[in-house]
């Protein structure tokens, strides 16, 4: 399963979903109206000790932006990892990871410049977990999908 092996309408459709996850993802991260924005620490735009919103989340009961938090982060770039190996044939790994680790780092320093975020090393780290989850599926979907079309 690869993007150029598609039918041209397969491929229109392809490259429609990935545009509506780049357009759902930048309204996500960075056109926000302030739905699930709150932060235990507010003052500190740069949050560099790994996972101390989480522990505070968890501290205070906000079990729900917990959950939010961690899910939303994971599942945030698990497309575009799936997106890396579908869209470029001999992408590996690394090179999905780098290109996920890539992405969160623009989101966050869009964050942080434009005042609707925080940057943390937390979301670096699940949105590139996330990348690989999603690459990891692609992976799968692949080789399923070769053993249903395989000719024998």
């Amino acid at each position: 399963m690869y993007y150029k092996a598609c039918s041209k309408w397969a491929r229109v459709l392809w490259i429609a979903l990935f545009v509506l996850y780049g357009a759902l993802l930048l309204r996500l991260t960075m056109l926000r109206d302030g739905l699930f924005v709150s932060h235990p620490r507010a003052e500190d735009r740069v949050i560099l000790v790994p996972f101390w919103s989480y522990s505070e989340f968890l501290r205070q009961g906000q079990y729900i932006q917990f959950r939010y938090q961690l899910i939303g982060n994971v599942l945030c770039l698990l497309p575009l990892g799936f997106f890396c190996g579908f869209f470029k044939k001999d992408c590996s790994l690394v090179r999905a990871a780098l290109t996920c680790l890539g992405a969160t780092l623009c989101i966050e320093c869009w964050q942080l410049a434009f005042d609707v975020g925080y940057f943390e090393l937390d979301d670096l780290s699940l949105n590139l977990v996330g990348g690989i989850i999603g690459y990891a599926l692609y992976l799968l979907v692949r080789d399923l999908y070769g053993l249903l079309t395989k000719k024998t």
